[in-house]
């Protein structure tokens, strides 16, 4: 189930008309992870890896961002999940109930092997209506010194870069690596988000993790046009 943000009905009605801003994305951070995930892998179960996320480790700052870590694993070939994390920008599409179109998408924004900015909208339920911001996408192999070809690891990293003042920062990345060259059908995932919006807290991050993982899971199920935000 797609998590909303509730806390933008709450941001909208407290400042009357949101303004918009621009945040800054520089290059030189590439897609590179926000952080070191600190999270625990899901427990292992005989005979082989559980399909699930594990335990978050969350916390935050009031004068800087809530956050949260986790780790999981999808019993799906890391080429495959990069595909679908490419190709597939539904699937990235967080924190918001309004309908995916893919209109909502423009690919090759910057010189990264993935490469797209989204426009997010969400409905605040107010007589404002609808606020919107966007969210731009980086990614590409992670370099293993002597490393296979195709790669077996990946990184992407998202970050708001304009819209509703109320969310100041809204970002994330995911790690995606082979877990056993013996076993290349199994990919483990680790996942950072960051948050700093009216009214919001690490379940708000932790919420933008399991949508984004829940959706790249049935993208991988199902196809990329099964996507519940289209």
């Amino acid at each position: 189930m797609r998590r909303t943000a509730p806390w933008l009905a709450i941001a909208a009605l407290a400042s009357g008309c949101p303004h918009n801003v621009t945040s800054d994305f520089p290059l030189s951070v590439g897609y590179e992870p926000l952080e070191d995930c600190t999270a625990l892998d899901p427990p292992q179960t005989a005979p082989g890896y559980p399909e699930t996320l594990g335990d978050p480790v969350t916390g935050g700052s009031e004068n800087q961002f809530s956050w949260s870590h986790r780790r999981g694993y999808l019993l799906h070939p890391v080429g495959d999940v990069w595909e679908v994390l490419r190709t597939c920008p539904c699937v990235s599409r967080i924190h918001t109930n309004s309908p995916f179109s893919p209109s909502d998408a423009s690919f090759g924004v910057e010189d990264f092997p993935l490469s797209f900015d989204i426009a997010v909208r969400q409905d605040t339920g107010t007589i404002i209506g609808y606020v919107h911001w966007n969210h731009r996408y980086r990614g590409g192999p992670e370099p293993v010194t002597g490393g296979p070809d195709p790669p077996v690891a990946y990184g992407v990293r998202f970050q708001k870069i304009f819209g509703i003042a109320n969310i100041r920062v809204q970002s994330g990345s995911v790690e995606i690596a082979e877990v056993d060259p013996a076993q290349p059908g199994m990919t483990e995932l680790a996942f950072v988000a960051w948050l700093n919006a009216d009214e919001s807290g690490p379940a708000d991050a932790d919420g933008a993790i399991t949508d984004w993982y829940g959706e790249l899971k049935n993208a991988l199920e199902n196809g990329c046009g099964t996507c519940p935000s289209f």
